[in-house]
């Protein structure tokens, strides 16, 4: 289970501007659950590396509950920034990997990282996503 795998403790921030801008009505309460999640595993620039089945397992969802929220943050900008990018990557055995980032405006930050101040005047909409 990966509940006992050693991990950096990480302390995460959420902005109250998430609220008061409308960002999390935007991306719902599973948005916010999922991004809260992946931002447990991201560094100091934002990018973490957990697979959706880690993902899955601590959030008790399906892995494909996991894959639609992440394609739905995937579509969200804030002022036409995304909150949220991946990039594919594949290890050595062949198997497809994921690299998200997790933006300074998506309001989320770890430790003394900065965050993006976003306002309720900001500007917060979802962009259609093409499968790769």
């Amino acid at each position: 289970m990966i509940f006992n795998e050693e991990r950096e403790p990480v302390y995460t921030r959420t902005y109250v501007s998430m609220f008061d801008s409308g960002l999390i009505r935007e991306i719902g309460a599973g948005g916010y659950t999922v991004l809260s999640a992946l931002a447990s595993f991201m560094n100091d620039e934002g990018e973490c590396y957990p697979t959706q089945r880690q993902l899955a397992e601590m959030l008790g969802m399906s892995k494909t509950t996991v894959n639609n929220t992440i394609k739905k943050l995937l579509a969200v900008r804030v002022n036409g920034k995304p909150i949220l990018t991946y990039e594919e990557h594949y290890n050595k055995r062949g198997y497809k990997n994921y690299k998200y980032k997790i933006h300074p405006v998506s309001q989320m930050a770890i430790f003394k990282s900065k965050s993006e101040f976003v306002d309720n005047t900001a500007k917060i909409y979802s962009v259609p996503i093409k499968n790769k």
